[in-house]
């Protein structure tokens, strides 16, 4: 028995490497004869199913043998047209052609070649499944465009987040770095404060302490000669000299003055402690409600119902602003209605 076209055609086919038979696919493609996409993954059937529904039974022949001369496969181009001349063209052609035998009434769809109907069958089938396939693939083509748009927003998100934290912290520093200046400055006026209100309360002292020196110094000596003259035996001189030494030009009488031996600045140290200890109370309540605020930064929101309960209350109603038809139970926090009340 003779082969058919589809028989010659299917075994030149089978003939190729499997780099050939796709360099074949490309260039039957590339003629504009048959879709790749058609063609790209299905059996050497298939293909050859799709030849001979492209072109008349004598086309077929030529067409595969061009394309098999343009990917410089000359020998196997001979062989096929050798084959189909062997077989002889008009009965090659007629077995081949199953779109000649449908107007032959004694044509039956058990005259096509079994290769033929599977591929026709196999055809088929693909066409469904490819049908899914690309329901399947748009599906995972959105899939991966909304996971890409959301990777986008996260890179994002995470660039924006990092310069704002950096800035923030670039902030902080400057603002800290301001605050120790300042109060390093106002360190330096206490320090110099009480070094000032030191030296003027221990300076005047001081004029005082040389003051009472000279006078005691003065005194002793007035009363070194009064007692001197207290033992002269000349009672002439002593007349003499009694008027002037016992009214003489003393220091005058002792300034009114009242000395605080238990002096000092122990209530300035108090005041400086307590200021101390009223800054750190303020610092920690402002550092916690800075800890409070940073808290909050995220990239994600969560929509969890835990996140949710967070912002939850207690409630209760009031029962004497309820209406009368309402009644309250659970400690004041459900309701009931009634038609009586």
């Amino acid at each position: 028995m003779g082969k058919t076209v589809y028989d010659l055609i299917l075994d030149a086919l089978d003939s190729l490497s499997a780099d050939q038979l796709e360099r074949f696919k490309h260039k039957l493609s590339a003629r504009q004869e048959i879709g790749y996409g058609l063609i790209e993954k299905v059996s050497n059937m298939a293909v050859t199913q799709r030849i001979i529904n492209k072109f008349t039974k004598k086309d077929a022949i030529a067409h595969t043998a061009t394309v098999l001369r343009e990917i410089d496969l000359r020998d196997q181009a001979e062989d096929l047209e050798e084959a189909y001349a062997r077989q002889g063209a008009s009965s090659v052609a007629g077995m081949g052609d199953t779109g000649g035998r449908a107007s032959d009434p004694s044509f039956t769809q058990t005259e096509v070649p079994a290769r033929a109907q599977s591929a026709v069958s196999a055809a088929a089938g693909r066409t469904d499944k490819q049908n899914q396939l690309e329901v399947t693939q748009r599906k995972s083509q959105q899939g991966i465009q909304e996971r890409e748009k959301k990777l986008q927003d996260l890179r994002q998100a995470a660039d924006s987040l990092t310069r704002s934290a950096q800035a923030a912290v670039e902030d902080s520093e400057r603002i800290f770095t301001e605050l120790i200046r300042s109060f390093e400055r106002r360190r330096s006026e206490v320090k110099e404060l009480i070094r000032d209100q030191g030296k003027a309360a221990v300076s005047q002292a001081e004029r005082l302490i040389e003051q009472l020196e000279q006078e005691i110094a003065e005194l002793r000596r007035r009363d070194a000669e009064l007692e001197q003259l207290s033992h002269t035996e000349d009672h002439i001189h002593f007349l003499q000299s009694c008027q002037s030494v016992c009214d003489p030009p003393g220091p005058g009488d002792l300034p009114k003055i009242t000395v605080n031996p238990h002096v000092s600045f122990e209530a300035l140290r108090k005041q400086v402690s307590e200021l101390k200890e009223r800054l750190e109370d303020v610092c920690k309540g402002e550092l916690v409600k800075i800890s409070q605020t940073a808290e909050k930064v995220h990239i994600l929101e969560l929509r969890t119902r835990e996140s949710f309960l967070q912002y939850s209350c207690q409630l209760t109603l009031d029962p004497n602003t309820a209406n009368t038809l309402l009644h309250l139970s659970e400690g004041n926090r459900q309701l009931e209605f009634s038609c009586h009340s």
